[in-house]
Formats: C-alpha cells, structure tokens, sequence
C-alpha cells in the first residue's frame, strides 16, 4: 500500500454519489455529504491513515450492509455475491470484507447452497445439466461433485415425464416432431442412451 495518494479526479456519477479517481485510477464511490465531511476535493493528498479510515470506517461496513440486502432477496453463492458487490463498484478489500462477514454467520454457505439446489431440481434437470449451472454460479468442482453425489438422480425418469407432457400436444410418432423432442433432450443434458431408451418404451 502507498503512503499517500493524489485526488486526480471526483467524478459526479449518480444523485448524490461521486468516483473518486486517486492518481488517475477509479478507486471508489463517496456520497457528497462524506466527501464535504472529510473536505476531500481534487487536487488534494489522501494519506494513508484516510484512506485506511474511508476503508474500514465506510466503504467495509457499506459493503456489508449492500451484501445483507441482496441476500434478504434471494439465495447467492459466493461468487454471485462477489460480483454484486463489484457491480456497485465496491474496492476489492471492501468485497473481501464483507464476504468474510457473510461467512462468518452461514449466510453464504456454496456447499449447502449447492445441496439444495440440487436437491430441488434433480427430477426436473438432468445431472449434467444440473453440474453446468451449478459452474456457471461460481460453485467449485468439487462442491459441485459432492452435491450431485449426495442427491438422487434418475434421469429416466425425469425423461420419461417430460416425454407424457410434450406428448399430450404433439405426436411423438411423427419423424419431425420425434426428432425435436430429441434435440430438445439432448440439449438439457439427458445422455443418448437413456433419451432413446424412454422414447423407444414410450411410442
């Protein structure tokens, strides 16, 4: 960390908030009333002691605020919340601190989100598919894994229902729609073998 910085810029950017640029970089966003409280204009010197003190004693504990409302909403994983919390422009030492808050009291927890996730979705989805949004949210392999593996998959099953309900309006016999339905199931993740085990039984 630098001893002091220069105030390059204070950039007006919504209502009453401003980015502040310190030696020509972006660094982070101050309501008005902080920076008149704080008398921080450009052109001046932010010591290090300020800067640690907007740190800790504004941006951490608004980070950790901004993260509690977006979880009151829905349930995110770490890395859904990280990027939030970057989204609003929130200085990396101000994201890691209010992860680590969140953590600390199990509001974010990847692995149990995964269980549930899974858990809620295993006779709808195919297990790939299931694994590939699971990645896609940030959840590590072997979160991931271990949450597949603890569900009960049967994605015959889950082929089987989705063939009754496509086929009370379409005519799974009939080559064109046969061969979409096919694609469709393909495309969710359900593995060759078993799409065509369910419409071979099934028509």
């Amino acid at each position: 960390m630098e001893d002091a910085w220069i105030v390059t810029e204070i950039e007006p950017y919504q209502k009453s908030k401003y980015k502040v640029y310190l030696n020509d970089e972006f660094t982070f966003l101050l309501y008005k009333s902080e920076l008149n409280r704080m008398k921080i204009k450009e052109g001046d010197t932010l010591s290090k002691e300020m800067y640690s003190f907007i740190l800790t004693e504004i941006l951490n504990k608004r980070a950790v605020k901004r993260a509690m409302h977006l979880l009151k909403f829905m349930d995110r994983t770490e890395c859904q919340l990280r990027e939030k919390l970057r989204e609003n422009f929130y200085p990396e030492e101000s994201v890691e601190a209010a992860i680590a808050y969140v953590k600390s009291y199990h509001y974010v927890n990847d692995e149990e989100y995964a269980l549930r996730y899974t858990d809620s979705r295993s006779r709808t989805k195919s297990r790939r598919q299931i694994e590939m949004e699971l990645t896609r949210k940030g959840i590590s392999p072997d979160k991931v894994d271990r949450a597949v593996q603890e569900s009960e998959f049967d994605d015959r099953k889950v082929i089987r229902e989705i063939l009754l309900k496509k086929g009370r309006n379409i005519d799974l016999k009939e080559p064109k729609q046969r061969q979409k339905v096919i694609r469709h199931l393909l495309y969710k993740g359900f593995e060759w073998e078993d799409v065509r085990y369910e419409m071979e039984h099934l028509t």
